[in-house]
């Protein structure tokens, strides 16, 4: 019993004794322009992108339809950025600004009696979008 004790003190003191290494702390930029980014990193938050939405509609032909842009799914909880008119002879066009890490935007085109047509768009990194809509 005795031989147990001193064994089990000495692997005690074996462990105990273990010098771990401190982790050096990860150094701090003084400045903003101490801040090194990767190439090609962009900073900016947020962009504009030039919509263009055309409509095709043989019933209601010259007839204003409107146009509304949706930061996501407009029935499920997306929330308006734009809204506008277009009719077949006058396509809607603005410049939407929106943050970076919105990567989808809602198109909903009502026609003048009141059916919707939904169209998921993806930018991308394109400055310009442009997309078709038929009633």
């Amino acid at each position: 019993m005795k031989k147990m004790t001193t064994i089990f003190l000495v692997a005690v003191c074996a462990i105990a004794s273990c010098k771990k290494s401190a982790t050096p702390a990860p150094s701090t930029p003084k400045t903003t322009s101490a801040i090194v980014a990767p190439t090609g990193f962009n900073w900016a938050n947020s962009r504009n992108v030039n919509l263009t939405v055309n409509i095709s509609d043989a019933q209601f032909p010259g007839i204003t339809h409107v146009i509304s842009v949706y930061d996501g799914d407009p029935s499920v909880s997306g929330k308006i950025i734009m809204k506008g008119g277009a009719t077949t002879s006058a396509a809607y066009q603005s410049k939407i600004y929106f943050p970076t890490q919105l990567t989808d935007l809602y198109i909903v085109c009502t026609a003048p009696n009141n059916v919707s047509i939904i169209q998921k768009v993806t930018p991308g990194t394109s400055s310009a979008v442009t997309i078709s809509m038929a009633n």
